[in-house]
């Protein structure tokens, strides 16, 4: 359809690939888990909102790394994300439908929250006193929802 194809069958190595979905299960595994266990239960010097809110911010990167990395890789050049995909779904033969991509794009939107979240507190818990840089935590709660869809 439309050509296309052609840059999936050959400008997309099977090697690349490979070695992302490897690379991918490798940090799923491996690396998520120690980082989430160092964060757990050896930064003692951390308070409890920030290492909760570190948590949720590991968790939100480890769904999205099953998603794009193994599950569901998306493909890099604009017009075929909708035909095209890498991944092991659709290794399968398994095409995502288009409505999908609104709800990837909710999870994503939702990790830049809680990030934003975190800076946020961050700011908040540097600031010594009075201020006027300091933020209410009702005009906090506003900014999340304003970024959240």
């Amino acid at each position: 359809m439309f050509g296309l194809e052609i840059d999936e069958h050959y400008e997309t190595p099977l090697l690349l690939q490979r070695f992302m979905i490897c690379a991918c299960a490798l940090s799923v595994v491996v690396f998520h888990p120690l980082v989430t266990y160092l964060l757990l239960f050896r930064s003692k010097g951390m308070n409890e909102d920030m290492r909760r809110g570190f948590f949720l911010l590991r968790i939100s990167q480890i769904l999205l790394d099953v998603l794009f990395g193994l599950l569901f890789q998306p493909y890099p050049l604009t017009p075929l994300p909708v035909f095209g995909c890498m991944g092991l779904l659709c290794d399968a033969g398994w095409l995502p439908p288009v409505h999908m991509f609104g709800i990837l794009g909710i999870l994503i939107n939702g990790t830049v929250v809680i990030y934003l979240s975190l800076l946020l507190h961050i700011q908040q818990t540097l600031i010594v006193g009075e201020s006027r840089t300091r933020i209410s935590s009702r005009l906090q709660c506003e900014m999340r929802y304003v970024h959240f869809p």
